[in-house]
């Protein structure tokens, strides 16, 4: 082989593989690429702009990839329509599709008092036009027939003159439900309908917060938060240990307007303290409050006291039986945080004996614990008789007890009973029915018991 054909034949291999190459390198530029959802997607829908008429309906088009799309590769498969019209839509952009040929842009904007662009609109004849008739689905594809978005609307999404919106789908072509009945916004896309353009989002969002310092342990601890962005806020959250842990539990706040808020429960606070702090993200950027979140926010728990007043009897014994007729009443109280000794009142059948009972303490203050006696100056008359003692403690909560009992005066009577223990029926190795035997022990035998 000579060296000329050689060099020939790998001339000609080279010149192969550029070719190669560079037609990929064309197929490459020119595909359409979604980061996030289908490459066009239906915005919002004008079902019924004025009655008895379609001048005015519309489908408005979000081009969610990353290169120009001419809406004439594109068609309707429902309902059945082919787009015969150029029409150029840059990424990120909106195109407006007016589901008559008749109605001119002026028109358009007229009606609906917007500035559209020739770019931003184009109309043809949809064919049989936008169903008043729910339900029904939008579905718009490709020239091929590949589906690439649908959208649904049902008879309480629409009214004359006001719009259905959608947002796009994290998964699938199936745009999701945004606002019903809404004033319509042709050509104009809310940024929650549309996917984040991650490389334009260079704003963090804004917590506001009043630091929590102090809280008990008798309650959740509310933790709340202005939060903003210029955007949208995809999470937020507050994490939060006790002081000496170093592992964070956290809670996923809930919105309302720019108001966010999580609770902690009261069984998750500690007297040893309860560090946080608040995150919160927009998709691209977090930020926290406190910025520096290893000196996390700290809150002092207060243990108080939700316990009432411990009251014990000393005499009489509840329920007791006693011959003296002026016995000494007594009882002893008591309460870690102390007793509120003005709010102490004592009854002997529901008269007040308080001023006339004796007080025995410790000259300390607060005073835990009391010992109360009350003699009685006249006889008892026999029978029952009911003791009240109610006190509250100087707790924050001002606990309350409201201890009654009873005892009795004079001997204790008992009555005689006649009746049968462990009888036998038909139902083992007696005779008669239950029933049978029942009504002989009572009507018969004058018992009055029966077992």
């Amino acid at each position: 082989m000579s060296f000329r054909k050689t060099h020939k034949n790998i001339i000609s291999l080279f010149m192969v593989m550029l070719l190669v190459l560079s037609n990929f390198n064309l197929a490459f530029k020119n595909k359409v690429f979604a980061q996030t959802g289908p490459e066009l997607l239906i915005t919002e829908i004008m079902v019924r702009a004025v009655s008895g008429t379609d001048y005015y309906e519309f489908i408005e088009v979000y081009n969610n990839s990353n290169a120009p799309i001419d809406i004439r590769d594109y068609k309707f498969t429902y309902p059945s329509s082919d787009i015969d019209v150029s029409k150029i839509i840059q990424p990120k952009g909106v195109l407006v599709i007016c589901a008559t040929n008749t109605t001119t842009l002026s028109a358009f904007n007229a009606f609906y008092g917007t500035n559209l662009t020739e770019d931003q609109f184009v109309n043809f004849k949809i064919t049989s036009g936008i169903s008043n008739t729910p339900p029904k689905t939008i579905v718009l594809a490709k020239d091929t027939g590949e589906e690439v978005c649908r959208a649904t609307y049902n008879s309480g999404d629409f009214d004359i003159k006001l719009s259905t919106t959608y947002k796009y789908p994290e998964t699938g072509i199936d745009m999701i439900l945004f606002g019903q009945k809404q004033q319509p916004t042709p050509g104009v896309v809310s940024p929650n309908q549309v996917p984040l353009d991650q490389n334009s989002d260079t704003q963090a969002p804004t917590i506001t917060h009043t630091p929590i310092t102090e809280a008990d342990n008798t309650n959740d601890l509310i933790i709340s938060a202005n939060i903003t962005d210029d955007i949208q806020i995809l999470s937020a959250k507050v994490y939060y240990r006790k002081v000496g842990e170093t592992a964070y539990k956290s809670i996923t706040m809930q919105k309302n307007n720019d108001l966010y808020t999580a609770v902690i429960p009261k069984s998750e606070l500690s007297t040893q303290g309860i560090e946080y702090y608040i995150e919160a993200s927009d998709g691209r950027n977090t930020v926290t409050y406190p910025s520096d979140i290893n000196n996390p926010l700290k809150v002092v728990i207060k243990e108080v006291d939700n316990v009432q007043p411990k009251v014990s009897i000393i005499s009489p014994q509840s329920g007791e039986w006693i011959e003296n007729k002026r016995p000494q009443i007594s009882a002893t109280i008591e309460d870690s945080s102390g007793l509120d000794l003005t709010t102490l009142k004592i009854y002997l059948d529901n008269a007040d004996v308080t001023d006339k009972a004796n007080l025995t303490y410790e000259d300390v203050e607060p005073k835990k614990f009391v010992k109360l006696e009350y003699n009685p100056v006249e006889d008892l008359a026999e029978g029952e008789h009911v003791v009240r003692i109610f006190i509250r403690d100087l707790s924050s909560l001002k606990n309350a007890s409201d201890f009654t009992w009873n005892f009795y005066i004079g001997q204790e009577t008992y009555n005689l009973y006649f009746g049968q223990i462990h009888a036998h029926t038909n139902y083992s190795d007696g005779l008669g029915t239950p029933e049978e035997a029942y009504d002989y022990a009572k009507n018969v035998a004058k018992a009055d018991f029966l077992q």
